[in-house]
């Protein structure tokens, strides 16, 4: 049976990639988005996309693939993200959806990792945001000025654009909901159902406390005063010998006496 993170884990993974091939059609506008050739007078096929292209066709087929160079590296940042939420973090029904902070006050390395998440999905999600408006507008010049090719355009260009503009606006609103909460936030922006993670994951309560005796047994122990048994040996050496030459010393000092009262 799979546990409720490993079910959470293969949902990312598999929403993402499907998800993925919808970005990959929806960035390359000027390839998979119907255009008319005039050589052949019909639909350009995928080969023409690609071959004698003019300089501001290659400059916007440049632009599609930057568009999805961005877009890879907003899906890693969000993985990442998901991935580290569902590691340490779980959503408890028994406490309120905004206490994560308060629950989290004794793991502040947690608190500043689900921080960092946050910022960094807001960033990247806003910087694709600007590159790929960028392409559309590329690529509407492109298809609807110079290689239209009727209705089934207009179709798949709308089409393409809404698919990858939903999951554009799902990132960005969850990033800017979470940085811009009066307390620390951590809501999913991959599950279909969001997840409103609020509570430290059961496997990590009291590592603080278990965490803290360890430091402070080994700063106790490194505190203490080392001895080095040889130091000690030699220290004791010196001790042995003068109670060896003392014995010799008091039976001598025992003996006269004996004899000065036997001569008396």
């Amino acid at each position: 049976m799979l546990t409720k993170e490993q079910k959470e884990y293969l949902t990312t993974i598999g929403l993402t990639t499907v998800e993925s091939f919808k970005v990959f059609m929806g960035c390359l506008l000027s390839v998979f988005v119907p255009q008319y050739c005039e050589d052949t007078n019909t639909t350009c096929t995928m080969n023409q996309n690609f071959s004698d292209l003019s300089n501001f066709n290659a400059f916007v087929l440049s632009w599609n693939f930057l568009a999805l160079v961005s877009f890879i590296v907003l899906y890693k940042a969000q993985i990442q993200r998901e991935t580290y939420f569902i590691k340490h973090l779980e959503e408890n029904p028994s406490k309120p959806e905004n206490s994560l902070q308060s629950n989290l006050q004794e793991y502040p390395k947690i608190s500043t990792r689900v921080q960092d998440h946050n910022r960094e999905l807001y960033k990247y999600s806003t910087w694709c945001i600007m590159i790929y408006l960028i392409n559309v507008v590329l690529s509407c010049v492109l298809v609807f000025y110079y290689f239209y090719d009727g209705f089934r355009s207009v179709t798949s260009m709308i089409t393409s654009v809404l698919l990858v503009a939903n999951r554009l606006y799902t990132s960005y609103d969850v990033s800017l909901t979470c940085i811009s909460s009066d307390k620390l936030a951590a809501v999913s922006s991959t599950l279909v159902d969001p997840v409103i993670y609020n509570d430290i994951d059961s496997k990590y309560q009291g590592q603080q406390h278990v965490e803290a005796k360890v430091e402070a047994h080994v700063e106790k122990h490194q505190l203490e005063p080392q001895v080095d048994p040889q130091v000690e040996n030699q220290s004791s050496s010196p001790t042995q010998e003068v109670e060896i030459e003392l014995q010799p010393t008091m039976s001598t000092q025992v003996a006269d006496i004996a004899i000065d009262t036997s001569k008396q």
